[in-house]
C-alpha cells in the first residue's frame, strides 16, 4: 500500500452557532480575538502562517501622533498572543511608515517590508522576525533601496530558497521605473545594490506585481504609461538577469488597462489579470492572459473573464491547487450600487470555467473586497466585507466547488455565511490556511466607537479533509488464489465528514472489476468525526495472467469528492524449478564461505514467479544461510534463472548438511535443495624441515630459501616469523607478512646466515599461524670460520716446506713441518 495522500480544502471561516451549523465552527470568541486595540488607527492588516496553525499579522499603526509605524503580532492556533498585548514594533524610523508586504520565512517567522516618507522622498526597508517576535536584523530593518526620489508601493514573494524577491516603483529618475532586489534569509542582497532595473521605459511604470517562476526567479507586471495606461511584463531569472530583450506588452488596447495581477501557472508560466476599459471609458471588464518564460502567449486574443454594462473591480487571485488559478472580484452587473462577489476558475490547460463568472454572493446591497483561498482540489473559499444590513459592513464567506458553483445548502447557497458582525464596520478581511480544514481570517474593526479601528482575527473549522492511500497494489499473485487487504480512509480535517457511497467501479472492457471484491462491513452513509477512520476490506483473485486493474470510488462531502483509488494486481501462473543439491568448496572452520549458484532457481512457468521466503532445516541448519541477495520477494520472469547467494560457516572439522526450503507463489508448499559442505583446518610444514649452512667466514653472509607449505584444502594465514634460541643474532629473515597461502599452496621466505665469530651457530625459526599446530618451529645452524689473519696463534706451530716443482701440479702432496 502506498504513502497516504491528503486532499485538503483551504481554510475559511464562518458561521454563528456551531450546534446548528456542523459545516462551520468558530474556534475562538464569536466576535473574534483582539490582535491590537491600542489607541488610534490600526489598518491594512496582512497575515501569513506561523508554521504551526497560527498566524503572524502585520499592519500600519497610528497609536502615537499622526505618523504610522509598522507593528506585528503572532496569534497561535489557540488564539493566544505570545508576543504580548498589541504587538511589537517592526519599523524604527521617525517618519511615517507604509506597509508593503509580509511573507513567511518558511519556518515560524516572517519577512515584513515597508517604506518611509520624509522630506518628499521615501526609502524601502525589510525586516525579518522569528517566531518569538525578535528582529533578526538591525533595528528598523535593512535598507532595500535608499536611492534619490521615492521608492514605494512594494510587493514581495518568497524566492523558494528561504529568501525573498521584492519589487517596487522607483522615482530616482525623471519618472517612475520598476526595480527589484533578492535577499537571502541572512539579509544579503544578491542583485545590484539599490535594486536591479526591471523597466525604465518612457513615462511612469507603477504598482508592480510579481509571481515566482518556480526556479528562484520571477514574472513581473505593472501599469505602464509610456503611451496611455497599459499592462506590461518582464521575466527575471534567479541571478537578476532580465530575460526578455524588451518589456512585453501584455495588453495595449484602446483606453485604459489598470490594476494588473499575476500568479504562477503550471511549471514555467504565469497568468496575468487586469481591469480593462477597452469597451468604453466608463465600463470596466476583467481580462486575462497566460504567458510562459519565453514570452509566448497562450491565447491569441486576451480572454474576457467578465463583462457587464457596469464595472468589475477589486480582483483577487489564488492558485486552485491543480496547476490552475481562481479569480474572485466585485461585480456591479446588478447596478452601480449593487456590488456582488463573482469568481471564475482557470484550468491547467487554459480552459475557463463559468460564463462571465459565477456568483458567490449576490445578496442585496453591497459585497466587496473579496479574497479567496484554494481547497487544493480546484474549489475554494472566499471572504468579503458585506453591507447587506444597509448601515455598516460585516464579514461573510462562502464555499465554492471545483465546478465554480456555490450550491451548498449549509452555506446558504449564494447568500454566504456570517463570519463576524459587531458595532460599526468590520473591513478588509484577509484569509490564510490554519491547518487541514481550518482557516484564519483577520480584519480591521471599528467596534470601539472612537472613530478609530483595531485589528481582530478568527480561526474557523470549515471543512472536513479526507485522507486516503493514493493506490492499492495487491502485488503478484497466482491465478485463482485470493489475497486480502484493507483500505483505511480517515478525516484529518476540522468538521465532520460524511461518506455517502463506496463502490468498486471500472469499465469491464479494459479493466478487471471481477478480480476485486469489496466486503461492506460498514453502513452508508457513514459520518467520520475529525480523527475518525473507516476500514474497507478488499480481496484480489486474479482471473488471468498480467496486469489486473480496477478502482475504488468514494463519495463524500470532502473538497476532493469523488475520491478514486486505483486498484492493481498482477496475475501469474509460474512454476519453480530448483537445483537438487549444491556442494560447497572446503571451508575453513570459523570462516564464512559465500557462493553464488547461477542455476539454483528457475521460473519454468507462465507469468512472474515470486520467491517469498527461504528457510533452512535440519541439525546443521545454523551453519548455512542466505548471502547478499535482494530482499524478498525475489522476482523471476518467464524462463529466467536467479543466481542465489548462499553461505556455509562450519564450526568444526567434518561434513555438514541442511535442507534449503524455497517458498514461492507457484504452490502452497516448498521446493527443497540439499546443501552440503566440509569444514577443515589449515596445516603447516616447512621445506626443508631444518636448515644447515656450510662453514661461512665471519663478517660474510649467505642465504637460503625456505618454503612454507599448506597441506590442507583451506587457506593458511601466517602472521609472524621470528628468530629465537641460542644465536638468533647470527641469522636474519626476509618474509612478506601476513602470508595468505591457499589450500595445497606454498610461499617462500629467505634466511640469512651472518656469523660474527667462529664456531657453530644455532637458532630456531618460529612460525605463528592459524594452523592448529601453531606456533611451529624449525632449526637453523651454521659454522663461522676465519675470514683472514697474518699468522693466527693456532697456526704458528706449522710451516710449509719448500714446494717443488713450480708451478704445482694437480694432486701434488705438500710436506708440513710442526714446530
Amino acid at each position: 500500500m502506498n504513502t497516504p495522500h491528503r486532499i485538503t480544502g483551504l481554510l475559511l471561516f464562518l458561521l454563528v452557532i456551531p450546534a446548528f451549523a456542523p459545516a462551520q465552527q468558530l474556534m475562538w470568541d464569536s466576535t473574534g480575538v483582539p490582535i491590537c486595540t491600542a489607541d488610534g488607527w490600526q489598518r491594512y492588516p496582512r497575515l501569513v502562517t506561523d508554521g504551526d496553525g497560527g498566524a503572524i499579522i502585520a499592519w500600519e499603526d497610528i497609536r502615537v501622533g499622526s505618523n504610522p509605524a509598522i507593528y506585528a503580532a503572532r496569534v497561535t492556533r489557540d488564539g493566544a498572543a505570545p508576543w504580548g498585548e498589541n504587538g511589537v514594533e517592526i519599523s524604527g524610523h521617525l517618519s511615517g511608515q507604509r506597509m508593503a508586504g509580509i511573507v513567511s520565512d518558511g519556518g515560524n517567522g516572517a519577512y515584513i517590508a515597508f517604506w518611509n516618507r520624509a522630506g518628499g522622498e521615501s526609502d524601502l526597508f525589510l525586516q525579518r522576525i522569528d517566531g518569538n517576535g525578535s528582529a533578526q536584523w538591525a533595528t528598523g530593518g535593512i535598507t532595500v533601496c535608499d536611492a534619490d526620489g521615492r521608492q514605494e508601493w512594494a510587493e514581495m514573494i518568497p524566492d523558494g530558497q528561504g529568501g525573498v524577491i521584492i519589487a517596487w516603483q522607483d522615482g530616482r529618475g525623471d519618472d517612475n521605473d520598476i526595480y527589484a532586489q533578492r535577499f537571502t534569509r541572512e539579509g544579503t542582497a544578491l542583485w545590484t545594490a539599490n535594486g536591479e532595473l526591471i523597466s525604465d521605459a518612457d513615462g511612469d511604470q507603477n504598482y508592480p506585481q510579481l509571481a515566482t517562476d518556480q526556479a528562484r526567479g520571477a514574472f513581473f507586471t505593472w501599469m505602464d504609461r509610456r503611451s496611455e495606461d497599459d499592462i506590461y511584463a518582464q521575466y527575471v531569472k534567479a541571478d537578476g538577469t532580465v530575460a526578455w530583450e524588451e518589456d512585453l506588452p501584455v495588453c495595449i488596447e484602446i483606453n485604459r488597462q489598470v490594476a494588473p495581477k499575476v500568479l504562477p501557472y503550471g511549471d514555467n508560466s504565469a497568468v496575468f489579470f487586469w481591469q480593462d476599459y477597452r469597451l468604453g471609458p466608463s465600463t470596466s471588464s476583467l481580462y486575462l492572459q497566460i504567458i510562459n518564460e519565453e514570452g509566448e502567449k497562450l491565447y491569441l486574443d486576451d480572454f474576457q473573464v467578465s463583462q457587464s454594462n457596469n464595472a468589475q473591480s477589486g480582483m483577487f487571485l489564488t492558485d486552485d491547487g491543480r496547476d490552475g488559478a481562481l479569480a474572485v472580484w466585485t461585480d456591479y452587473r446588478a447596478g452601480a450600487g449593487e456590488g456582488d462577489v463573482y469568481m471564475r476558475r482557470i484550468l491547467a490547460d487554459g480552459t475557463i470555467i463559468g460564463d462571465f463568472g459565477n456568483a458567490l454572493c449576490d445578496y442585496a446591497n453591497t459585497q466587496e473586497r473579496p479574497t479567496m483561498i484554494s481547497d487544493g482540489e480546484g474549489g475554494g473559499f472566499a471572504v468579503w466585507q458585506d453591507k447587506r444590513n444597509t448601515f455598516d459592513y460585516d464579514i461573510y464567506m462562502n464555499r465554492i466547488s471545483k465546478q465554480g458553483l456555490t450550491n451548498y445548502p449549509e452555506w446558504n447557497n449564494h447568500d454566504g455565511v456570517l463570519v463576524v458582525t459587531h458595532d460599526n464596520n468590520q473591513l478588509a478581511p484577509q484569509v490564510i490556511s490554519g491547518g487541514p480544514g481550518y482557516a484564519l481570517v483577520c480584519w480591521y474593526d471599528g467596534r470601539t466607537l472612537d472613530g478609530q479601528a483595531d485589528i481582530y482575527a478568527q480561526r474557523i473549522a470549515w471543512s472536513p479533509s479526507l485522507a486516503f492511500p493514493d493506490s492499492i497494489d495487491f502485488g503478484i499473485n497466482k491465478v485463482g488464489q485470493t489475497v486480502h487487504d484493507t483500505v483505511r480512509i480517515w478525516n484529518d480535517g476540522a468538521t465532520p465528514l460524511t461518506v455517502t457511497n463506496v463502490r468498486r467501479a471500472s469499465n469491464p472492457a479494459n479493466t478487471h472489476p471481477a478480480d476485486f471484491t469489496m466486503y461492506p462491513s460498514f453502513e452508508i452513509p457513514k459520518t467520520l468525526n475529525p480523527g475518525d477512520d473507516m476500514l474497507i476490506p478488499l480481496s484480489f483473485t486474479p482471473g488471468g495472467i498480467g496486469d489486473r486493474i480496477s478502482e475504488l470510488r468514494i463519495s463524500s462531502d470532502a473538497p476532493q469528492d469523488p475520491v478514486v483509488i486505483p486498484l492493481h494486481g498482477l496475475g501469474t501462473n509460474p512454476r519453480l524449478r530448483t537445483k537438487n543439491v549444491h556442494q560447497f568448496n572446503v571451508t575453513k572452520v570459523g570462516a564464512t564461505n559465500e557462493e553464488m549458484v547461477e542455476d539454483m532457481l528457475q521460473n519454468t512457468g507462465t507469468g512472474v514467479l515470486l520467491i517469498t521466503n527461504i528457510e533452512f532445516d535440519g541439525a546443521d541448519a545454523a551453519k548455512f544461510d542466505l548471502g547478499s541477495n535482494p530482499p524478498f520477494p525475489l522476482t523471476l520472469e518467464e524462463n529466467e534463472y536467479f543466481p542465489l547467494k548462499v553461505t556455509f560457516s562450519p564450526d568444526g572439522v567434518g561434513t555438514f548438511e541442511t535442507m534449503m526450503k524455497v517458498y514461492s507463489n507457484a504452490g502452497s508448499g516448498s521446493e527443497d535443495v540439499r546443501l552440503a559442505g566440509f569444514g577443515a583446518r589449515p596445516a603447516l610444514i616447512t621445506i626443508p624441515v631444518g636448515l644447515h649452512f656450510d662453514s661461512t667466514m665471519e663478517t660474510s653472509s649467505v642465504e637460503a630459501q625456505v618454503n612454507v607449505r599448506n597441506t590442507s584444502g583451506v587457506e593458511l594465514v601466517v602472521t609472524a616469523i621470528q628468530l629465537a634460541g641460542q644465536d638468533p643474532d647470527q641469522f636474519a629473515l626476509d618474509a612478506e607478512l601476513p602470508m595468505r597461502i591457499p589450500g595445497e599452496g606454498f610461499q617462500p621466505f629467505t634466511v640469512y646466515f651472518r656469523p660474527t665469530s667462529t664456531g657453530m651457530k644455532k637458532a630456531l625459526i618460529v612460525l605463528t599461524s592459524d594452523a592448529p599446530s601453531s606456533p611451529d618451529d624449525m632449526v637453523v645452524d651454521g659454522v663461522g670460520t676465519i675470514l683472514s689473519s697474518d699468522r693466527p696463534s693456532a697456526v704458528r706451530g706449522f710451516a710449509i716446506d719448500a714446494v717443488y716443482p713450480q708451478p704445482l701440479r694437480p694432486s701434488q702432496p705438500l710436506g708440513l713441518r710442526f714446530t
